[in-house]
């Protein structure tokens, strides 16, 4: 009976092993379980979730059902089916909309990334915006303009019409009539003086005598 045992324990699978592992007050294999339930759910159903790009949620649905149809005592189909699942409504907008995640390539680099970053394995690079930048508007260039100033002391044409000119258009006549007048008046005050110059010498023979 013994030995019948150990040909038993020697011929199951490593699932089966694993499968066998109890938990409870168990640290060990709490331990051991606990990290295949965290790897199943973070690096596989991720890393599916990636692959299938925006069609990860219907993958995610398939490992689910799968894992029930099975009868999987682990788990790990069931958990990693869940996080495939999650994964691809969180990514799903973003796979459709992102040219730049358009290959399976790109996306599971993409989801190296989160998974470091999530960690706080890797701090995230700052990204340049791509769709919404923001505009900066620059000031419109300063056209230096040439501009002509105007003499401050403007010539004015001079008019034909008396209106325009005012005191400075007038007639020859008027200015020969002018000089004609101040004629008459130098030759007035001339007789004038000749005369009381008369009048003295007439005056000046008269007291002699």
């Amino acid at each position: 009976m013994v030995m019948k045992d150990k040909k038993k324990t020697k011929n199951k699978s490593l699932l089966e092993k694993y499968n066998e592992r109890q938990t409870k007050g168990n640290i060990e294999n709490t331990l051991i379980k606990g990290a295949v339930d965290a790897v199943a759910s973070s690096v596989i159903g991720t890393g599916i979730g990636a692959i299938a790009g925006d069609k990860a949620p219907f993958a995610g649905l398939g490992l689910i059902f799968a894992g029930h149809y099975f009868g999987d005592e682990s788990g790990v189909l069931r958990i990693a089916g869940a996080s495939t699942l999650a994964f691809g409504i969180a990514k799903t907008k973003e796979y459709q909309s992102n040219p730049n995640l358009d290959t399976v390539q790109k996306r599971l680099f993409s989801a190296k990334d989160d998974f470091l970053t999530a960690f706080h394995l890797k701090w995230k690079k700052d990204q340049e915006p791509t769709e919404q930048k923001d505009v900066v508007e620059q000031p419109a260039p300063i056209v230096a303009t040439t501009t002509k100033k105007q003499s401050e002391n403007p010539i004015i044409e001079s008019s034909d019409t008396p209106e325009v000119n005012g005191e400075l258009d007038f007639d020859i006549k008027d200015l020969t009539s002018f000089e004609l007048k101040n004629e008459e008046l130098a030759d007035a005050f001339e007789e004038e003086q000749i005369n009381e110059n008369q009048q003295e010498d007439v005056d000046s023979e008269i007291d002699d005598e």
